[in-house]
């Protein structure tokens, strides 16, 4: 598997497992929030900002990280910024 490969993989497991969270969020406040219109309005706000923060994930991945799988269990990492 190559580094691009590699890179596209660990973004599609951080996607899934961000959009389970979103899930779980919505399915408690389905319940908790009062009235479908202000549930409505809550998804539509946590959605968006659940895309934008993935997107930004994605792209701080792209610009600022070297990605390359060791393994099936294991994806290494590398920040190509400066400290």
């Amino acid at each position: 598997m190559d580094d691009f490969e590699a890179k596209d993989k660990l973004k599609k497991y951080i996607e899934r497992a961000m959009n389970g969270l979103f899930g779980s969020i919505l399915d408690y406040a389905e319940v908790a929030v009062d009235g479908k219109d202000r549930y409505q309005a809550f998804r539509t706000r946590i959605l968006k900002m659940g895309n934008e923060k993935l997107r930004g994930i994605e792209h701080e991945l792209d610009v600022n990280y070297n990605v390359s799988e060791l393994n099936q269990e294991v994806i290494r990492f590398s920040s190509s910024k400066k400290s």
